[in-house]
């Protein structure tokens, strides 16, 4: 598993399931494992920063982060391993 370490954050990247050109860095709980979920408008969500997703233009060349919901998460997502 890639982990990667930004001004004290730690981030894993996630990759979807069917659609490998879909790319995230999702903020980490190490050395504990798993993304760190925060509540964000009621629902329970993961921080994540876009490296590469091709299906939206403006999130081809900008990393952005963003709060994505954790429910159903590791149904499309899964650890790079690496």
């Amino acid at each position: 598993m890639r982990e990667s370490k930004t001004k004290e954050t730690r981030y894993v990247r996630y990759t979807h399931r069917e659609r490998p050109d879909i790319e995230y860095d999702v903020e980490s709980s190490y050395p504990y494992g798993g993304p760190v979920p925060y509540v964000f408008n009621g629902e329970s969500c993961y921080q994540v920063r876009t490296i590469r997703n091709v299906s939206f233009a403006e999130e081809v060349h900008q990393s952005e982060r963003t709060m994505m919901p954790s429910r159903h998460f590791f149904d499309f997502y899964e650890p790079v391993e690496g």
